[in-house]
Protein backbone atom coordinates (compact mmCIF):
# COMPACT_ATOMS: atom_id res chain seq x y z
CA UNK A 1 0.00 0.00 0.00
CA UNK A 2 0.98 3.68 -0.10
CA UNK A 3 0.31 4.31 3.58
CA UNK A 4 3.08 5.19 6.01
CA UNK A 5 3.34 2.55 8.69
CA UNK A 6 3.83 3.61 12.30
CA UNK A 7 6.91 2.55 14.24
CA UNK A 8 6.80 -0.61 16.33
CA UNK A 9 8.65 -2.05 19.32
CA UNK A 10 9.82 -5.56 20.04
CA UNK A 11 8.72 -7.38 23.18
CA UNK A 12 10.74 -10.45 24.12
CA UNK A 13 9.88 -13.19 26.61
CA UNK A 14 12.27 -16.16 26.74
CA UNK A 15 12.61 -17.16 23.08
CA UNK A 16 9.39 -15.46 21.91
CA UNK A 17 9.76 -12.03 20.35
CA UNK A 18 6.61 -10.08 19.47
CA UNK A 19 6.15 -7.02 17.30
CA UNK A 20 2.69 -5.40 17.18
CA UNK A 21 1.68 -3.10 14.31
CA UNK A 22 -1.32 -0.94 15.18
CA UNK A 23 -3.16 0.81 12.32
CA UNK A 24 -5.35 3.66 13.54
CA UNK A 25 -8.19 5.27 11.57
CA UNK A 26 -8.05 2.68 8.81
CA UNK A 27 -9.38 3.73 5.38
CA UNK A 28 -9.69 1.95 2.03
CA UNK A 29 -6.07 2.90 1.31
CA UNK A 30 -4.97 0.34 3.91
CA UNK A 31 -6.25 -2.61 1.85
CA UNK A 32 -3.34 -4.81 0.80
CA UNK A 33 -0.56 -7.16 1.93
CA UNK A 34 1.43 -6.64 5.12
CA UNK A 35 4.70 -8.50 5.69
CA UNK A 36 6.51 -9.12 8.96
CA UNK A 37 10.23 -9.81 8.48
CA UNK A 38 12.56 -11.10 11.16
CA UNK A 39 16.35 -11.06 10.77
CA UNK A 40 19.10 -12.46 13.07
CA UNK A 41 22.54 -13.96 12.74
CA UNK A 42 21.08 -17.14 11.33
CA UNK A 43 19.21 -15.55 8.48
CA UNK A 44 15.88 -13.99 7.55
CA UNK A 45 12.25 -15.12 7.67
CA UNK A 46 9.01 -13.43 6.61
CA UNK A 47 5.29 -13.98 6.95
CA UNK A 48 2.53 -12.12 5.13
CA UNK A 49 -1.10 -11.32 5.86
CA UNK A 50 -3.82 -9.70 3.75
CA UNK A 51 -5.77 -6.83 5.25
CA UNK A 52 -9.20 -6.01 3.87
CA UNK A 53 -11.33 -3.04 4.90
CA UNK A 54 -15.08 -3.47 5.19
CA UNK A 55 -17.26 -0.43 4.72
CA UNK A 56 -21.02 -0.24 5.11
CA UNK A 57 -23.00 0.76 1.98
CA UNK A 58 -22.19 4.30 0.90
CA UNK A 59 -25.50 5.07 -0.84
CA UNK A 60 -28.75 3.46 -1.98
CA UNK A 61 -31.31 4.46 -4.60
CA UNK A 62 -34.29 2.99 -6.47
CA UNK A 63 -35.02 3.43 -10.17
CA UNK A 64 -38.22 2.38 -11.97
CA UNK A 65 -39.06 1.12 -15.45
CA UNK A 66 -42.45 0.64 -17.07
CA UNK A 67 -46.00 1.70 -16.31
CA UNK A 68 -47.91 1.43 -13.03
CA UNK A 69 -51.08 0.60 -14.99
CA UNK A 70 -52.67 -2.68 -13.98
CA UNK A 71 -51.69 -5.58 -16.26
CA UNK A 72 -48.39 -4.02 -17.37
CA UNK A 73 -44.80 -4.99 -16.54
CA UNK A 74 -43.20 -2.76 -13.89
CA UNK A 75 -39.71 -3.02 -12.41
CA UNK A 76 -37.95 -1.57 -9.38
CA UNK A 77 -34.14 -1.59 -9.37
CA UNK A 78 -32.36 -1.10 -6.06
CA UNK A 79 -28.82 0.23 -6.62
CA UNK A 80 -26.30 0.17 -3.77
CA UNK A 81 -22.86 1.80 -3.92
CA UNK A 82 -20.35 -0.20 -1.89
CA UNK A 83 -16.71 -1.25 -2.08
CA UNK A 84 -17.66 -4.60 -0.52
CA UNK A 85 -20.33 -7.09 -1.53
CA UNK A 86 -23.58 -6.15 0.25
CA UNK A 87 -26.65 -8.20 1.03
CA UNK A 88 -29.69 -6.63 -0.68
CA UNK A 89 -33.26 -7.66 0.12
CA UNK A 90 -36.69 -6.35 -0.88
CA UNK A 91 -39.57 -6.09 1.59
CA UNK A 92 -43.17 -5.01 1.39
CA UNK A 93 -45.00 -3.59 4.37
CA UNK A 94 -44.77 -6.90 6.27
CA UNK A 95 -42.60 -9.58 4.66
CA UNK A 96 -39.37 -10.23 2.77
CA UNK A 97 -40.26 -10.73 -0.90
CA UNK A 98 -39.24 -13.98 -2.54
CA UNK A 99 -39.90 -15.63 -5.91
CA UNK A 100 -42.87 -17.44 -4.36
CA UNK A 101 -44.83 -14.16 -4.35
CA UNK A 102 -47.55 -14.18 -7.02
CA UNK A 103 -46.64 -12.09 -10.06
CA UNK A 104 -43.33 -10.90 -8.54
CA UNK A 105 -39.80 -11.97 -9.54
CA UNK A 106 -36.70 -11.12 -7.49
CA UNK A 107 -33.54 -10.90 -9.61
CA UNK A 108 -30.02 -11.96 -8.71
CA UNK A 109 -27.41 -9.68 -7.18
CA UNK A 110 -25.61 -7.93 -10.07
CA UNK A 111 -22.26 -6.13 -9.75
CA UNK A 112 -20.91 -3.31 -11.92
CA UNK A 113 -17.79 -1.81 -10.36
CA UNK A 114 -18.79 -0.33 -7.00
CA UNK A 115 -22.52 -0.56 -7.91
CA UNK A 116 -24.60 -3.54 -6.78
CA UNK A 117 -28.23 -4.02 -7.72
CA UNK A 118 -31.25 -6.31 -7.40
CA UNK A 119 -34.29 -5.90 -9.68
CA UNK A 120 -37.86 -6.53 -8.55
CA UNK A 121 -40.20 -7.28 -11.49
CA UNK A 122 -44.01 -7.20 -11.39
CA UNK A 123 -45.54 -9.02 -14.36
CA UNK A 124 -48.38 -8.59 -14.76
CA UNK A 125 -48.88 -5.75 -12.28
CA UNK A 126 -51.90 -6.53 -10.08
CA UNK A 127 -54.07 -4.33 -7.91
CA UNK A 128 -52.78 -6.26 -4.88
CA UNK A 129 -49.22 -5.14 -5.74
CA UNK A 130 -49.96 -1.57 -4.73
CA UNK A 131 -48.29 -0.26 -1.59
CA UNK A 132 -44.93 0.50 -0.04
CA UNK A 133 -41.71 -1.37 -0.87
CA UNK A 134 -38.39 -1.13 0.95
CA UNK A 135 -34.94 -2.02 -0.36
CA UNK A 136 -32.54 -2.92 2.47
CA UNK A 137 -28.76 -3.24 2.17
CA UNK A 138 -26.24 -4.31 4.78
CA UNK A 139 -22.91 -6.06 5.21
CA UNK A 140 -22.74 -9.58 6.59
CA UNK A 141 -20.13 -8.46 9.13
CA UNK A 142 -22.50 -5.83 10.57
CA UNK A 143 -26.20 -6.64 10.05
CA UNK A 144 -27.18 -4.06 12.64
CA UNK A 145 -26.04 -1.16 10.44
CA UNK A 146 -28.49 -1.16 7.52
CA UNK A 147 -29.17 1.27 4.70
CA UNK A 148 -32.64 1.41 3.18
CA UNK A 149 -34.75 3.23 0.62
CA UNK A 150 -38.57 3.23 0.26
CA UNK A 151 -40.83 3.58 -2.77
CA UNK A 152 -44.61 3.40 -3.21
CA UNK A 153 -46.47 1.74 -6.09
CA UNK A 154 -49.83 3.33 -6.91
CA UNK A 155 -51.48 0.87 -9.29
CA UNK A 156 -53.44 2.69 -12.00
CA UNK A 157 -56.80 1.13 -12.90
CA UNK A 158 -58.15 2.62 -16.15
CA UNK A 159 -61.74 3.82 -16.05
CA UNK A 160 -64.16 1.92 -18.29
CA UNK A 161 -65.23 3.96 -21.29
CA UNK A 162 -68.99 3.57 -21.82
CA UNK A 163 -70.86 5.50 -24.50
CA UNK A 164 -74.38 5.42 -25.91
CA UNK A 165 -75.06 6.28 -29.54
CA UNK A 166 -78.06 8.57 -29.26
CA UNK A 167 -78.38 8.83 -33.02
CA UNK A 168 -78.41 5.31 -34.41
CA UNK A 169 -78.75 5.18 -38.16
CA UNK A 170 -80.92 2.15 -38.97
CA UNK A 171 -83.89 1.41 -41.18
CA UNK A 172 -87.18 0.05 -39.84
CA UNK A 173 -89.88 -1.44 -42.03
CA UNK A 174 -93.49 -1.77 -40.76
CA UNK A 175 -95.99 -3.81 -42.75
CA UNK A 176 -99.76 -3.54 -42.43
CA UNK A 177 -101.86 -6.22 -44.16
CA UNK A 178 -105.62 -5.88 -44.62
CA UNK A 179 -107.87 -8.65 -45.89
CA UNK A 180 -110.89 -7.21 -47.64
CA UNK A 181 -112.92 -7.97 -50.82
CA UNK A 182 -112.80 -4.25 -51.59
CA UNK A 183 -109.85 -1.90 -51.67
CA UNK A 184 -109.52 -0.09 -48.31
CA UNK A 185 -107.91 3.20 -47.46
CA UNK A 186 -104.89 2.59 -45.23
CA UNK A 187 -103.39 5.43 -43.17
CA UNK A 188 -100.30 5.37 -40.93
CA UNK A 189 -100.24 7.59 -37.83
CA UNK A 190 -97.86 7.90 -34.86
CA UNK A 191 -97.89 9.36 -31.36
CA UNK A 192 -94.36 10.69 -31.95
CA UNK A 193 -93.35 14.08 -33.31
CA UNK A 194 -91.72 12.64 -36.43
CA UNK A 195 -93.19 13.19 -39.87
CA UNK A 196 -94.08 9.88 -41.49
CA UNK A 197 -93.22 9.30 -45.13
CA UNK A 198 -95.95 8.59 -47.69
CA UNK A 199 -96.86 4.99 -48.45
CA UNK A 200 -98.51 3.07 -51.27
CA UNK A 201 -100.96 0.19 -51.21
CA UNK A 202 -100.27 -3.08 -52.95
CA UNK A 203 -103.23 -5.41 -53.52
CA UNK A 204 -103.22 -9.06 -54.45
CA UNK A 205 -106.59 -10.87 -54.53
CA UNK A 206 -108.21 -9.88 -51.21
CA UNK A 207 -104.90 -9.02 -49.45
CA UNK A 208 -103.95 -5.33 -49.35
CA UNK A 209 -100.49 -4.38 -48.07
CA UNK A 210 -99.11 -1.02 -46.97
CA UNK A 211 -95.43 -0.78 -46.13
CA UNK A 212 -94.04 2.08 -43.99
CA UNK A 213 -90.28 2.46 -44.31
CA UNK A 214 -88.51 4.57 -41.68
CA UNK A 215 -84.98 5.61 -42.76
CA UNK A 216 -82.23 6.76 -40.40
CA UNK A 217 -84.25 5.97 -37.30
CA UNK A 218 -83.29 7.88 -34.10
CA UNK A 219 -84.57 7.87 -30.54
CA UNK A 220 -87.32 10.27 -31.58
CA UNK A 221 -89.02 7.42 -33.46
CA UNK A 222 -89.78 5.50 -30.26
CA UNK A 223 -93.53 5.19 -29.82
CA UNK A 224 -96.70 3.72 -31.32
Amino acid sequence: TDVTLPSTSLDSSNDIHTSILTLDQVTLEYIGEYTCTAVNEGGEMSDMINVNVYVNPLSISITTTGSQEIGSTYTLQCIVTSVNTPTIIWKNSTDIISNTSVGIEVGDLVNDGDAWSVILTFSPLRQSHGGEYVCIAYMNFDESDITNETITIDVIIPQLQVSIDEEPSIQVTLTCEVQSPTTPTVTWTSNTDVTLPSTSLDSSNDIHTSILTLDQVTLEYIGQ
